[in-house]
């Protein structure tokens, strides 16, 4: 994975989780008990050491218990990891749409010149690119604009995505809007005295193209399959149970303030599922949990099904957090793909073939190109 679609994966699916824990606040609650507290107000970031630290100063990390064996190790298809320091970046046509430069005149131009040439370039309109060089040293593609960057390239990428689910239908760019990315290229070099060969991978049209229909992916494949665990009627889940719980899985309490397992391996999303809950505000806090003030109606044990590298696999291993933490708790197991709540069977039925598809269209679960679309 290249850096730049590594900064995508982080700060996209941060941001999707925070519209994912809205969605979640909203389903479950009524006119009535509509919570006035800005699910994002009291976030902030943190390291991770701050983060256990401030957990622990006022609850036990350890469960009462250890079951951490029900999440047995996921054999994880051969996709290339994003932990491999020696990969060149360089951009994905499979989603992104490039426009490379090779200087016919000079041998190599300085990073410091060329983020003077494309600053201010581009308009909100036509969208800022992720700009990437070939190394003059090393002869590979990387992000050429960063603080590790290289001093000069020798050749030159633009790249725009062609349509993020997370940002929605205001990140499409029509056939126009392509073309006044080539002109303005054209025109800022021509600006510069600077002569090069300027090649689109597609044409502008055959570009707008491809963003309608990556664009029509994500109504259909842009799903999470979740495992809701109900409360009995007229009762809830007491935090510290929860806290409990969780932590005798093995499970993580950090990002969003909510309990995951982690991932490790690069491969797929950051976590293999979290759990979150409906009840406003739809995360954990510790301080609450400890002070005896934080009741749950349910818990909701989830995943994206095209960021998950073994959508099947982690359905089984979630699937057995979630009679565990029943049998703890109490409560009824729902399943769900979606908005649409079906059987187990059903449900990994459904998972399974739109699997299939995505990888038949290029987008495997879990690969560069689908943590980047999606």
């Amino acid at each position: 994975m290249t850096w730049p679609q590594f900064h995508v994966k982080m700060v996209g699916n941060w941001i999707r989780q925070a519209l994912l824990l809205g969605m979640l606040v909203l389903l479950g609650c009524g006119e009535s008990g509509m919570s006035q507290q800005d699910p994002m107000e009291e976030f902030v970031l943190s390291t991770q050491s701050q983060t256990k630290a401030r957990a622990e100063a006022v609850l036990s990390l350890q469960g009462s218990e250890d079951v951490s064996h029900l999440l047995q190790p996921i054999d994880l298809p051969d996709l290339e990891s994003n932990q491999s320091e020696e990969a060149e970046y360089a951009p994905n046509p499979a989603v992104e749409w490039v426009i490379e430069i090779e200087f016919t005149e000079l041998e190599q131009i300085s990073v410091a010149q060329l983020k003077e040439i494309f600053d201010g370039t581009f308009d909100q309109g036509e969208g800022r690119p992720t700009i990437f060089g070939k190394d003059a040293q090393t002869n590979q593609w990387t992000y050429a604009i960063a603080a590790d960057g290289p001093e000069s390239v020798t050749a030159v990428q633009l790249a725009w995505d062609y349509f993020q689910a997370w940002k929605g239908p205001e990140s499409i760019c029509n056939e126009l809007g392509f073309q006044k990315r080539l002109d303005a290229t054209s025109a800022v070099l021509q600006e510069h005295s600077i002569a090069a060969n300027i090649t689109p991978s597609r044409l502008p049209k055959e570009a707008f193209a491809r963003t309608e229909e990556l664009a029509v992916l994500p109504e259909d494949y842009d799903k999470y399959f979740i495992i809701q665990l109900q409360a009995p009627e007229g009762t809830v889940f007491e935090g510290r149970d929860i806290w409990d719980v969780m932590h005798c899985l093995g499970l993580i309490w950090g990002d969003m303030d909510c309990f995951h397992w982690d991932n490790p391996s690069g491969i797929g999303d950051d976590y293999f599922f979290s759990v979150e809950s409906t009840t406003p505000p739809g995360f954990f806090l510790p301080e609450q949990i400890a002070a005896g003030e934080l009741q749950t109606e349910d818990l909701i044990f989830l995943f994206s099904i095209p960021r998950s590298a073994a959508p099947l696999e982690v359905i089984s291993r979630m699937d057995k957090a979630a009679h565990y933490a029943q049998k703890r708790l109490g409560g009824t197991i729902h399943y769900q793909v979606g908005e649409d709540r079906m059987s187990l069977e059903n449900a990994t039925n459904e998972v399974r073939q739109m699997a299939d598809i995505l990888t038949e269209n290029g987008f495997q679960p879990g690969s560069d190109s689908a943590l980047q679309l999606f």
